[in-house]
């Protein structure tokens, strides 16, 4: 079998559990998965890959039962697209579906492609179509058709980094998916199924409802419940006696300090067993942390690969401007290109020197930073995020002290709140959440006595600036405010967002003082009594 064979899945299995390949020393990464084939291992007895030292994850049963339960649904949804940033997962997910539809439907015959491995294909859209399905090439999508119909069977592909597609090659494979799936549907073949799941670190050509609508979703990072299940297995194997109680806050401190990202999280698994159980409080230390996360952090999620991994020939200085605007727009959870501009102007920040070496704009650092791998996808807003799990874990590595932290939350504070009075409608409700945020994240970092009534006193600050009063006046200072919607509507969504955020409702910390908060934000009057 050579490179970018495809195998075809009928009775074997895969492996049952999220193997991630535990560094043997905090320098050493591997990406689990690198192969175009499928590992076939003997039912119940999966494929070693690292001396069995590897922590075997119990996961995903929501995202899994999803997307497989639709794909054994003749009426559901077929074609799917799961998008996430590096080593979240991505290659097990794919050949875990595969495994649990073959349960379901034991002749279908399930083809894993990676398009790392395919590089006599990648320019061919027809030869690619003809490969993901395991057929011989065809003159046109038709004959891929006559191809696939003739097998009589279920055919699902699971397509992996899908992200190194050109987007021309992604639109023309769509194109031709939703010929072939039309002249598959026309010849009503009652055992004839097509179904694609993709892996991706981008959506870019994937979405859209034409040529071929696929259903798009990201995968989230690990739960507390499958750390302290890990945990739980791993003190069962090494013999130490604690019940799953007392393994309990052990659970919630590596979930917090790993965000739940799953090679960060094995990394912290494999210091626990390397330590025999013995000082873990030392996971605590800010050296234990940058220990186990800086080199996840600088051969991963910073890595040439995630930040450059499509741009062909860039400039030395890019990847450090990159890293650079990074490091200033993690301290906000939603942000624009006037957010990295406001930075770059600070003549003292790193980003405003790295742009200077680089002899770049602002605005041509963000037209590259909105094709790196670490952001939120899919973009439903024309705001930005880093996906949140790494904008947190990046937050902490880049801002060490609770004062750097509570500087960053100030400094963010300052630039929205010049902002809003400029703003108008969902822009201006946005922008008073993030406000708020920011201000219960550093007071509840700086330990503030005073943090309710600085934060009361915020709330009625931001609920006064929605007054037709306030309006008026900022419309006198220049400021151009074209709004399509009444004062309570903005109150009523302005609302509806805090009770949707699970964030701020944590950094408030206390059930009274948000209900003060989001009554001050409803009512025209502040939310006093008359």
């Amino acid at each position: 079998m050579k490179p970018g064979d495809v195998v075809a899945l009928e009775m074997t299995g895969l492996l049952p559990a999220a193997a991630v390949n535990v560094p043997a020393s905090p320098g050493q990464t591997t990406r689990p998965g690198t192969g175009g084939a499928v590992q076939r291992c003997v039912t119940g007895e999966p494929a070693a890959t690292g001396g069995g030292l590897e922590p075997k994850f119990r996961n995903r049963e929501r995202e899994l039962g999803d997307v497989v339960s639709a794909l054994d649904n003749d009426d559901a949804e077929h074609f799917w697209l799961y998008v996430a940033p590096p080593q979240l997962g991505k290659t097990w997910f794919l050949r875990e579906v595969g495994t649990r539809l073959l349960k379901l439907r034991s002749r279908c015959l399930v083809h894993y492609v990676d398009a790392r491995e395919i590089a006599a294909a990648a320019n061919d859209p027809l030869a690619l179509l003809a490969l993901m399905y395991g057929v011989s090439f065809q003159a046109d999508a038709l004959g891929i058709a006559r191809a696939i119909s003739a097998t009589n069977r279920y055919n699902l592909c699971l397509l992996d980094s899908a992200e190194l597609l050109s987007d021309d090659m992604v639109r023309a494979v769509r194109a031709g998916l939703a010929q072939v799936a039309r002249q598959l549907k026309v010849a009503r073949g009652r055992e004839t199924r097509l179904a694609l799941v993709a892996a991706s670190r981008q959506d870019d050509a994937w979405s859209g409802v034409l040529p071929l609508r696929l259903e798009i979703r990201n995968l989230t990072p690990f739960e507390m419940d499958v750390v302290l299940d890990a945990l739980e297995d791993l003190s069962a194997q090494m013999k130490q006696d604690y019940s799953r109680n007392e393994l309990a806050p052990l659970a919630t401190l590596v979930h917090q300090l790993s965000e739940g990202l799953p090679a960060l999280l094995a990394a912290y698994i494999a210091w626990i067993r390397r330590a025999q159980w013995v000082g873990l409080d030392q996971l605590a230390d800010r050296d234990i942390f940058d220990e186990i996360t800086t080199p996840y952090i600088a051969g991963g999620l910073l890595s040439a690969d995630s930040l450059l991994g499509r741009r062909p020939d860039p400039p030395a200085g890019l990847r450090p401007a990159l890293i650079a605007a990074l490091r200033a727009l993690v301290r906000y959870r939603y942000f624009t290109g006037s957010h990295l501009s406001y930075h770059a102007r600070q003549q003292s920040s790193a980003l405003h020197d790295a742009l200077r070496r680089l002899d770049w704009t602002d605005e041509a650092v963000w037209a590259a930073l909105s094709r790196t791998d670490v952001l939120l996808l899919p973009q439903y807003e024309m705001w930005h995020a880093v996906s949140p799990p790494i904008r947190r874990l990046l937050f902490r590595h880049w801002y060490a002290t609770a004062d750097d932290r509570v500087q960053a939350h100030r400094i963010a504070r300052e630039f929205l709140g010049s902002c809003a009075q400029y703003l108008a409608g969902w822009e201006r409700a946005t922008v008073i959440i993030q406000c708020l945020w920011h201000e219960a994240e550093a007071l509840s970092l700086s330990q503030d006595p005073g943090k309710p009534d600085r934060l009361v006193q915020l709330a009625r600050g931001l609920s006064d600036e929605l007054s037709e009063s306030a309006q008026a006046e900022a419309a006198k200072a220049g400021a151009i405010l074209v709004s399509r919607f009444r004062q309570q509507e903005i109150r009523d969504f302005i609302c509806k967002l805090l009770d949707d955020d699970t964030e701020l409702v944590h950094a408030i910390d206390d059930d009274d003082l948000f209900a003060s908060i989001r009554e001050i934000m409803r009512r025209p009057d502040g939310g006093s009594m008359s």
